[in-house]
């Protein structure tokens, strides 16, 4: 197993095993921000969503300290 994949297997371990997290997703692609948000809030997450960087860091100045978790696609166009 790739360390890469072990990562992700932690981390969403660790997600599974949290409560009542506000996560904030930066990605440009609307079917994986789909698929996250429903993953997360079956978990009993609130997800936020943000569809390119510039409203990412808009969202994060106004919100930060509200913020437990961002999940952040590295290639969007803005």
């Amino acid at each position: 197993m790739s360390s890469i994949v072990a990562g992700r297997q932690h981390v969403f371990v660790h997600l599974l095993g949290q409560v009542d997290m506000r996560i904030l997703i930066a990605d440009d692609e609307r079917t994986s921000r789909i698929i996250l948000r429903k993953f997360l809030n079956e978990f009993g997450h609130e997800v936020d969503e943000a569809d390119d960087g510039l409203k990412a860091l808009g969202y994060l100045r106004d919100t930060v300290e509200d913020i437990d978790l961002l999940v952040l696609d590295i290639m969007m166009p803005e």
